[in-house]
Parts: C-alpha cells; structure tokens; sequence
C-alpha cells in the first residue's frame, strides 16, 4: 500500500510505502519504488527520503 499527494502536474510526493509483513525482505517495497520511478517526467526532479532505520548500527 502507498499514500501519495498530487498536484497532477509536477509533484507527486509518495508519503508512505507500508509492506506486509510477511513479505518484508522480498523485494516488494523496492519493486514499488521502481516502478513509480516509470511514471517520471524527464526535466523534472525526483528525491528518494527515508528516515534511517532504527535498528542499523
């Protein structure tokens, strides 16, 4: 599942990527990221910002 805002136009901000759990580690949070990555419009920027993971030392 993913919350995304959109102007429809330049900015479509992906709020949240939720992952079940029993499919964490599988690949599934990064096959979404690319293929949202499709719908980008050359010229126009794009940003990847994640909060580090608390469990990473």
């Amino acid at each position: 599942m993913a919350r995304t805002v959109s102007d429809d136009e330049h900015i479509c901000y992906v709020q949240d990527v939720v992952v079940h759990p029993t499919h964490h580690r599988q690949g599934v949070g990064r096959a979404f990221c690319r293929v949202s990555g499709r719908h980008h419009v050359p010229g126009h920027d794009s940003a990847l910002v994640s909060p580090p993971d608390p469990r990473a030392r």
